[in-house]
């Protein structure tokens, strides 16, 4: 289906929503937490808060620094990629960062 048409589906319906590729929905419960990724449309429960949140585009030179909020443990995701944030997951810079920066014992695959 077009865009516009799952669009016009999706406001017509409460507690539905659609995503381009590179968004991602971040629903907030209670107790839970968890990620919609695009594209797509999807439906959720009344009791589900929802922000939209965008893929982290990372550059072959590029990386991002990335913090579990539950546990505080960092890791780093390496470029080239479209990075989608998992359900507890922030990045503590918001911006990706060049290879060129990381001092020179510590790797981009490892933390």
């Amino acid at each position: 289906p077009s865009r516009s048409c799952a669009m016009s589906c999706c406001y017509c319906c409460p507690g539905c929503f659609c995503l381009e590729p590179n968004e991602q929905k971040l629903l907030r419960g209670f107790t839970t937490s968890e990620v919609k990724n695009g594209p797509g449309c999807f439906c959720v429960g009344p009791c589900l808060r929802g922000s939209t949140r965008y893929a982290v585009q990372l550059l072959p030179n590029q990386y991002a620094v990335v913090r579990d909020i539950r546990s505080q443990q960092l890791k780093i995701e390496a470029g080239p990629q479209s990075y989608f944030l998992d359900a507890y997951e922030e990045m503590p810079s918001h911006n990706a960062m060049d290879f060129n920066t990381l001092a020179e014992t510590q790797s981009p695959h490892t933390p």
